[in-house]
């Protein structure tokens, strides 16, 4: 069988598993990618098919392990419930972006004075936000 074979058929289990075991999509994409890139790396060579299905499904479930240990990933903010709720949709994110060009145009119309202390103004405001 080829890689490209073995890939598609193991492609489905391998982002189920991932997916149940994170509970992210996001991380489940991550470890997908990982188990496909360490099988073409190591390119092992399977006895059998059901050979084949423990290894994709052992290496998934270790990277997910790996995952949840590693500090970057336990220091990681997820989003909430209300920091989702915040999202914007595509319309509300065009009209911001709008407002944004229009507030830019106009700050270049003003006298380079007044807007250099304006941009300094709002530069550290937002710094001091963050």
């Amino acid at each position: 069988m080829t890689t490209t074979e073995t890939i598609k058929q193991y492609s489905k289990l391998v982002h189920v598993l991932a997916l149940a075991r994170t509970n992210q999509p996001s991380d489940a994409d991550d470890v997908y990618q990982e188990v496909f890139l360490r099988y073409i790396d190591k390119q092992p060579k399977f006895r059998d098919e059901q050979h084949a299905k423990a290894w994709f499904i052992r290496v998934t479930v270790n990277i997910t392990k790996d995952m949840y240990k590693s500090a970057a990933h336990s220091k990681r903010a997820d989003l909430d419930e209300s920091a989702a709720q915040d999202e914007m949709t595509d319309s509300e994110f065009i009209d911001q972006i709008e407002r944004k060009a229009v507030f830019s145009e106009r700050i270049e119309q003003l006298n380079p004075r007044y807007r250099e202390v304006l941009m300094l103004h709002l530069t550290a405001g937002t710094r001091s936000r963050k």
